[in-house]
């Protein structure tokens, strides 16, 4: 028997079916939102190839100009457009190659992260128009995509030659232009009507945000896309900061008339900036983190209408600006509800930590576990953080009322119930005294170094301020109901009986007991009894305690 000889074999387009097309224009870009994301990313990474001094001298925007509008046989359009380093013909050939991605160096800055081109965007109208002019070029280019001629011949029979080489379904033009200074590129989405399918393919998909007074389209894109924080106050100074050092350049996006930016709630006054390493000291990501002082809850309610264009409260995790997936992404169930209480960013730096292409998690991989595993870390410190803070803000409330109380019982005529409001709320500000004298120093001062928020200072003063007042109206011995220290017996190991009897169990002092008392005095009075023997009550009660 003769051995096996090489046979060569080629394959082309006519060997590949055409449906791949719509399986990456609906797979893997399934949402509206993921679509936007993508145009937008693609937009912005056209400035990547000229410097801010370029764009300065031209006097040329940094921006990304969103547009829409529906003529009167109900035909929508939306247009995004790019003042970008522009493309020639085989250079928009690109948008229709398939997973043909740029160069590594430029994909470590590239907000686009797979070579997917226009298909992501494919159903979403039913004619793509890419218009492009290459800055120093004397010609602009375009390319024309008739969605719905492409699904029409799209079967499982087709193939890709059968809509790559069909001049009815792709189409390249070119025309000289006078103006070799400008540059950039504009993509029309246009939407023939609404939603349909075509051969079993979705298109027009985005027909409903063509209509200008649409509002929705604005939420999409501050939860997709890359929004830049206004420049203005201390606050988004600081975050300006971490975009220099992930190498995110602000670029604004206008949708109408409207430039998109975030903007923090004017309660949330507290921002800290955080580093998140490695397991071997490496920064993984740089965070910010914004807070309420004043507050030890959920700050969700901040976030009203479209102020603060942050999508709630939470941690958003980023890769170059560019939002994924929900916000507290991979953070472990049980106090999931304490990230609540901040509001904030975790901005990727490592090159090999990216999303995936539905924009919802990411790439799968060793990096994305060791990534994920300093992500959780960080999770946990901010957790243990808003409890300290929450344990700091409640001590302090329990010492200012004490003290606040301990001025009023002077006060002559006071009905019972109010004494007894006073008298418990001097003796609670007793306990956090005891409490935080026994948690104490050395742990306080870890706490302060570890966690800004957390400051015991603050406690101490008011812990001093409250025991002086106390003891000096006499009150700090009297409330207080901390079990005290037995004294030690003698040697003598036989114990009387009457001496069991009067180990304390725990010890309440009358005072308080009698507080307590007091605060079911409208519950007695429910019952008919009068202020008179109320009062008689509260004495007997007296002398069966005493």
């Amino acid at each position: 028997m003769s051995d096996f000889k090489k046979k060569s074999v080629d394959f082309s387009l006519k060997d590949v079916g055409s449906q791949i097309i719509d399986q990456l224009s609906s797979d893997i870009y399934s949402g509206i939102g993921a679509i936007l994301r993508e145009l937008v990313k693609n937009a912005y990474d056209s400035y990547l190839s000229i410097s801010s001094d370029e764009l300065e001298d031209e006097e040329c925007p940094r921006d990304i100009i969103i547009s829409r509008d529906r003529d009167e046989d109900k035909v929508g359009r939306i247009l995004i457009s790019d003042h970008g380093i522009g493309q020639t013909i085989e250079e928009l050939k690109s948008f229709v190659q398939i997973s043909i991605s740029k160069k590594q160096d430029d994909l470590e800055k590239a907000t686009g992260f797979r070579g997917l081109g226009s298909w992501a965007a494919l159903g979403a109208g039913s004619k793509i128009t890419i218009t492009s002019k290459k800055k120093e070029s004397a010609s602009e280019a375009r390319l024309t995509l008739n969605v719905r001629k492409i699904y029409e011949i799209m079967s499982p029979s087709s193939t890709l030659d059968d809509v790559l080489n069909n001049p009815e379904c792709i189409l390249f033009a070119e025309r000289e232009t006078e103006d070799v200074t400008s540059h950039g590129t504009t993509i029309e989405i246009e939407c023939d009507g609404e939603p349909t399918l075509v051969n079993g393919h979705e298109l027009n998909r985005l027909y409903k945000f063509t209509d200008p007074q649409e509002t929705e389209l604005k939420k999409i894109l501050t939860q997709t896309c890359p929004i830049p924080f206004s420049s203005e106050g201390g606050a988004h100074s600081k975050i300006h900061e971490i975009y220099d050092e992930t190498g995110y350049i602000p670029t604004q996006i206008i949708l109408g008339d409207e430039s998109l930016e975030r903007r923090l709630p004017t309660q949330l006054t507290e921002i800290n900036l955080f580093d998140i390493h490695l397991a071997n000291g490496q920064i993984a990501a740089k965070a910010w983190v914004a807070e309420d002082p004043k507050k030890s809850a959920s700050i969700e309610s901040y976030f009203k209408e479209n102020v603060d264009l942050l999508n709630g409260s939470s941690i958003q995790l980023v890769k170059l600006n560019v939002p994924i997936g929900q916000k507290g992404l991979f953070s472990d169930k049980g106090r999931d509800f304490l990230l609540n209480w901040y509001v904030g960013e975790v901005h990727i730096l490592i090159n090999d930590v990216l999303p995936d292409a539905s924009g919802e998690g990411l790439r799968a991989g060793t990096a994305r576990e060791v990534f994920v595993e300093a992500l959780k870390h960080f999770y946990i410190q901010l957790k243990e953080r808003a409890e300290q803070k929450s344990r700091k803000l409640n001590n302090e409330k329990a010492l200012r009322t004490g003290i606040d109380a301990a001025n009023k019982l002077e006060e002559p005529n006071l009905h019972e119930t109010e004494k007894a409001k006073l008298t418990l709320a001097v003796s609670n500000a007793i306990k956090v005294i005891n409490e935080t004298v026994q948690r104490g120093g050395a742990k306080e001062k870890s706490e302060s170094k570890s966690n800004k928020t957390f400051n015991p200072q603050s406690v101490k003063n008011l812990r001093q301020e409250a025991r002086k007042l106390f003891k000096t109206k006499g009150l700090l011995d009297k409330l207080d109901s901390t079990p005290k220290k037995q004294t030690k017996k003698s040697n003598n190991k036989t114990t009387s009986v009457k001496e069991n009897l009067n180990k304390p169990q725990r010890v309440i002092d009358l005072e308080v007991f009698q507080a307590r008392v007091g605060l079911a005095v409208p519950k007695l009075e429910e019952i008919g009894l009068s202020k008179e023997q109320i009062s008689q009550v509260l004495e007997i009660i007296k002398e069966i305690a005493a």
